[in-house]
């Protein structure tokens, strides 16, 4: 079965050393250690930072891509 989009960005999150901190309904949260930013991972590829969900602002498409580059490369090939 395929990975969804937030199964590829959660992954390449992970290699990078970033921690999940939790899952709630709408997103996964992942920790940036050493500050109070996350990164907030929507079910349908959504890539959004900030301190809070509500102060939170998505990354640029270019980010999004190098991050879906990145799961593809520890997969062995492309997700999508």
């Amino acid at each position: 079965m395929a990975q969804t989009l937030q199964d590829q960005f959660l992954a390449a999150f992970l290699a990078r050393g970033l921690k999940m901190k939790k899952r709630t309904f709408k997103y996964v949260v992942v920790e940036v250690p050493g500050t109070v930013q996350n990164y907030y991972l929507g079910r349908a590829g959504a890539v959004r930072i900030g301190r809070t969900i509500a102060s939170s602002v998505p990354i640029s498409e270019a980010a999004k891509d190098k991050l879906l580059s990145e799961a593809a490369a520890l997969s062995g090939g492309p997700l999508i």
